[in-house]
Parts: C-alpha cells; sequence; structure tokens
C-alpha cells in the first residue's frame, strides 16, 4: 500500500504546489492524544510559529502561517464561530504523515476537528466553517490548498475491525467522486458511528470550503478536487475558474 500510495501523492502534491498557493489549511484530527477531556473544543486552531511531534521514530516539524491562522480565526468569530486557538497544539501523525507524502513543506494552518469525543459537532456544523474559511480567504486575498485527513470506516479495538464498512465507503466515494459534496451533510452522529466513519467530520469542513451550501461563491471559485479511495486509484479533478481563490481539496483515505 504504502509503495502505492507515495508516488500517487507525490504527484498530487506537485500538481498543487504548482498552483503556487499562499499556504496550506490542514483540517485533521487529534486520537485525543492532546485534546481530551481536560478541554475538548468542536475546532481549534493552532497559531504559534512553529508545530512538532514524533510518530514511530519519526519528527515532525512545520513552520506554521502565523499571518493567515489568527486571521481566519478573527473572521470565523466574525461569522459566528468561535473557534479555539493556541500556540501550543503539537503535530499529530493523522496531520503530518498526508503532509509527508504530498511534499508539502511550506507553512500550514492547522485545524483540529473533534472527531473522535463525544458529542462531536454534527457534519453539518463542520461544513459550515469550511465555507466561512473560503470567503475569509478571499477577503484576506489569499491562496490556499485545503487538505482534510481521515479515515473511512474502522473499528479500532473492537471484534468488528476486520470487517469495515467498505460498500457504504464506495458508495460515498463514488457520490464526492461525481461532485456531490453535500452527501456528507446526509451523514448524522448515528450513521458516522455505524459506519465507523466517525473521522469524515475533517472531510466535511474541506467540502465546506469548496463551496458546500454557497451557491453565489460556487459559481466564481477556481476550485478541485482529488478524491483518493481506499480500494483503488480513483482520482477526480473537478474545476471551476475566476475567482482569486484556490481552493484544493484532498480528501484522504489514509490510516
Amino acid at each position: 500500500m504504502v509503495e502505492w500510495v507515495s508516488p500517487l501523492a507525490r504527484d498530487i502534491g506537485d500538481g498543487l504546489k504548482a498552483l503556487a498557493p499562499d499556504g496550506w489549511i490542514l483540517s485533521s484530527k487529534d486520537h485525543t492524544n492532546q485534546i481530551f477531556l481536560n478541554y475538548t473544543p468542536a475546532f481549534a486552531f493552532h497559531v504559534g510559529g512553529k508545530v512538532a511531534g514524533s510518530f514511530a521514530g519519526r519528527a515532525f516539524n512545520y513552520d506554521v502561517d502565523s499571518e493567515t491562522a489568527p486571521g481566519l480565526v478573527e473572521y470565523l468569530q466574525g461569522e459566528g464561530f468561535d473557534s479555539v486557538f493556541a500556540s501550543t497544539f503539537e503535530m499529530e501523525y493523522s496531520a503530518a504523515i498526508p503532509l509527508e507524502h504530498l511534499g508539502v513543506d511550506a507553512p500550514i494552518v492547522p485545524l483540529y476537528v473533534n472527531a473522535h469525543v463525544p458529542p462531536q459537532p454534527s457534519m453539518e456544523r463542520c461544513c459550515a466553517p469550511g465555507g466561512v474559511l473560503a470567503r475569509g480567504l478571499a477577503l484576506m486575498g489569499k491562496t490556499a490548498v485545503v487538505v482534510a485527513s481521515g479515515g473511512m470506516s474502522h473499528f479500532p479495538g473492537t471484534e468488528r475491525y476486520s470487517s469495515p464498512a467498505l460498500l457504504f465507503d464506495k458508495a460515498l466515494m463514488e457520490r464526492l467522486k461525481a461532485g456531490h459534496f453535500r452527501s456528507l451533510l446526509a451523514l448524522d452522529a448515528r450513521r458516522l458511528d455505524e459506519t465507523g466513519n466517525i473521522e469524515l467530520r475533517c472531510w466535511g469542513v474541506a467540502a465546506g470550503a469548496l463551496g458546500s451550501g454557497y451557491s453565489k461563491l460556487l459559481t466564481s471559485i477556481r476550485a478541485g478536487i482529488t478524491i483518493m479511495g481506499p480500494s483503488g486509484g480513483s482520482r477526480r479533478r473537478v474545476r471551476r475558474r475566476g475567482h482569486p481563490i484556490t481552493l484544493w481539496c484532498v480528501l484522504s483515505a489514509w490510516h
């Protein structure tokens, strides 16, 4: 799997970097390694100068876009999203691994989504900030790559671990590949739990950034999406032109 994913992801990363974005926004989760019951925000931004971490003997270290990050926090507050922000979050492997595969070496804006600790935000609530991010970036005159990291169906630590909901996963991937991002809005908490897809909440932010629910913005965005499915090399790119903001989303099935 790694031999297949690495060159494919690097090719996607090279294509995204060729767009010369001003920055990269990463929508990912924390596996209760640092964000747990002591505080559990629905959404949290890293606004410090650097973010670092380690996993399986490998160290990760990225510069944080400390101009864009607090600017987006301020804009989201103006739109009614009071997201948490801190300068001391660590780099979690679910964030670092996609960035490494894509070959990202530019400053990033880490956004942590609560996918694991009940009660998690609804899928609709996760999609909504994505649209706000798109508008905020446009007003800031910036372009961005939006990367969402999160596994599809899996049931770690249970008797269902060897039996993921592949039929559900494949059907959802087909809808997303066709550009039907609003399909994510149909997934309520019960459905996400039943199919082991709780981490799709991270995908919701990126789908929202691509214009889900914001038709006026959609008509003018130059956007793209690259989807990699868990069962093969299916890829599709969707583009719209004419807007100063470029939003790209990698919905990742790596886990």
